[in-house]
């Protein structure tokens, strides 16, 4: 029996140095596109080619990595805008990821460290407050209307406050300034008055200081503070500096 002949051009198979050639091409190929993927697309340095070269690779990678390449982009374009240098050459996909996390990292650390250092000056201001507070308590005795005043011609309400002046210190007393807070029955800050008394003061003694100011209606404040009834309130004295004779002094934080 006589073998068949096989002419056809779609039934010849190529061979020798070309066929390998092409078979190499395609196996080199095939491992490109496996090996790559979203995280190796470089970024445009132009900003106007983000839209439409970013976008379809994006919506390829996991929500938490395409969060974290949208956060890095609109650092970048905010920072550019800004006078910052856009995007350094050879930055992918990938890089911008790593790069956000380690600033937003770096966030977190700095947010820590900021709230750490805010309770350690609130705590210190505290303690100046406590010993302030422990040298010269200044204290409210009473408030009430000017009935005098009234009687005046032109007459302008007028508040009279009564405040104690009690120097714990060794050292004699030269002046003490601060806000007086007052409460409502449930606690809440209703309103505060500033005062500055300068007054000699000795050791172990004790001074009454009248204060009296003329009453706004038109200030929330001192409209609070004006209707709050005897027996239904209390204070709070903030000092803000106490100076001694001696010319030495003690300035609370701010």
């Amino acid at each position: 029996m006589s073998r068949p002949i096989i002419n056809s051009k779609e039934q010849q198979v190529a061979t020798g140095p070309r066929a390998g050639m092409g078979v190499m091409a395609f196996i080199a190929g095939m491992a490109l596109a496996a090996c790559s993927g979203p995280a190796d697309t470089p970024i445009p340095s132009d900003m106007a080619e983000w839209d439409t070269q970013l976008a379809p690779v994006l919506n390829r990678l996991k929500p938490e990595e395409r969060d974290l390449a949208s956060g890095y982009l609109a650092r970048v374009k905010t920072g550019e805008i800004f006078g910052g240098e856009g995007v350094p050459v050879g930055m992918t996909i990938g890089k911008a990821i790593g790069e956000q996390r380690l600033w937003l990292y770096d966030q977190h650390e700095m947010g820590q460290s900021a709230e750490i250092l805010s309770h350690k000056l609130e705590a210190e201001r505290e303690a100046t407050l406590e010993k302030m507070n422990a040298l010269v308590n200044v204290a409210l005795i009473d408030k009430h209307e000017d009935p005098r005043h009234a009687e005046k011609k032109g007459y302008h309400a007028r508040q009279i406050l009564k405040i104690s002046v009690a120097n714990r210190s060794e050292k004699a007393l030269a002046g003490v300034s601060g806000d007086l807070e007052f409460f409502d029955v449930s606690g809440a800050s209703v309103g505060t008055v500033y005062i500055a008394i300068r007054e000699n003061i000795k050791p172990a003694r004790t001074f009454v200081w009248v204060d009296r100011r003329e009453y706004d209606a038109s200030l929330e404040d001192q409209k609070a503070i004006w209707n709050l009834k005897k027996g239904t309130y209390q204070t709070r004295f903030i000092p803000h500096s106490i100076v001694f004779a001696d010319d030495t002094k003690l300035v609370a934080p701010e």
